[in-house]
């Protein structure tokens, strides 16, 4: 049976319904992964500095960043075992291609933190993959908010890179900086992603 070759409007309208469908598949009660990370970095920072602060800057607190990917990942695994499966489309490979990389990339940061030292450098690496992340993910999915939103992210970790390298440990800025800048990457577009795919909903895979 010959495939019936689609002609540049029916081509438009199906990659359209693929990122219409990404989207929708991203909302919270489906696993928004955006909303699970975002508040987990939030609520995990807020631990650590709370922590610092009780003990006088312990560095042994640093370790308290592993709940991160272990609350993220087990919770991502769980609702991936759980969700019923879909059809999965090229737009939905690319998304997830795009997190898993930046997921192993920040684990591979944390592991060689553990080895070598730097905790430091936790905040504004893990900041500065994340944004990139964002932002490709809102360039696929042609979301102004996901596209323009990571640059506050990607200014921020650079200015903390930069202080670092000059000496200046300023732990209530870099952690408050961090909070306010997960929430701006992370938080906010996610619930706005939500709120348009609800009112979108779904197209026909057919």
């Amino acid at each position: 049976m010959e495939d019936k070759k689609l002609n540049e409007k029916e081509s438009l309208e199906l990659i359209s319904c693929m990122i219409q469908n990404t989207r929708r598949k991203l909302e919270l009660g489906d696993g928004n992964s955006m909303l699970l990370w975002g508040y987990t970095m939030v609520g995990v920072t807020i631990l650590v500095y709370v922590l610092l602060l009780l003990t006088d800057n312990n560095p042994q607190c640093n370790w308290v960043w592993w709940l991160i990917p272990l609350i993220g990942g087990s919770i991502t695994f769980y609702w991936e075992r759980k969700k019923t499966r879909t059809v999965v489309t090229y737009t939905d490979k690319m998304v997830s291609t795009i997190w898993k990389g930046i997921g192993f990339t920040f684990f591979a940061t944390i592991m060689m933190m553990f080895i070598f030292g730097g905790w430091m450098l936790m905040i504004p690496l893990s900041l500065l993959y994340v944004s990139i992340g964002v932002c490709m993910m809102g360039n696929i999915l042609c979301d102004k908010w996901m596209s323009r939103l990571p640059a506050f992210g990607l200014m921020m970790s650079i200015i903390i890179l930069c202080r670092l390298f000059k000496g200046e440990f300023d732990w209530n800025y870099y952690l408050l900086t961090y909070i306010l800048s997960s929430i701006i990457v992370l938080i906010i577009p996610g619930h706005v992603m939500n709120r348009q795919a609800k009112k979108e909903g779904v197209c026909s895979e057919n």
